[in-house]
């Protein structure tokens, strides 16, 4: 019985220690992430932030996409950049808007491939499937009052060729 309760005493220390490293190795490439991102993208950011304000438009981000340093290292964090360039059409929808450098970090941080999932993730994937949808749908009714009023148009031109008498 000793020889048993000892054998599961040290399992159960050895999985309490494999977790305990685990946690530190996650905690350490997080580490190693955010540090990597002071040292070249916060940089990048900083320098292509053309009036110093510590807000990034539209045209600054894509500058930084455009940046072959910069993306060396959104892909070293495995950051999928066509993923990111259509959220940010979501968040750049207004021209003028304008975004702080630290969320701008925020958002590439948590775009990084290797993360599980979480709720934060799922919601902003909701809140970009629903702003895409809305933005196709706007688009798709547009073009169909613009055909519908073509379509008008020559019914009008068509009806005064006909019947000039009403004209």
């Amino acid at each position: 019985f000793a020889l048993l309760s000892s054998m599961t005493v040290m399992n159960m220390l050895i999985g309490i220690l494999c977790e305990v490293v685990s946690a530190v190795a996650a905690a350490e490439k997080e580490s190693a992430a955010i540090s990597l991102m002071k040292k070249s993208l916060l940089l990048v950011l900083k320098r292509i932030d053309a009036d110093g304000s510590g807000e990034i438009s539209k045209e600054e981000l894509i500058s930084v996409i455009d940046d072959p340093e910069a993306l060396i290292v959104l892909d070293s964090l495995q950051v999928n950049i066509s993923q990111f360039i259509e959220y940010q059409e979501m968040l750049y929808e207004d021209p003028e808007a304008e975004h702080s450098i630290g969320d701008i970090m925020e958002q590439i941080l948590s775009s990084r491939g290797h993360l599980p999932c979480t709720v934060m993730h799922l919601t902003n994937m909701q809140k970009y499937l629903r702003w895409a949808i809305m933005s196709d749908l706007s688009n798709h009714l547009l073009r169909q009052q613009n055909a519908l009023q073509d379509i008008r148009e020559k019914v009008d031109d068509l009806a005064k060729h006909l019947f000039p008498e009403r004209g």
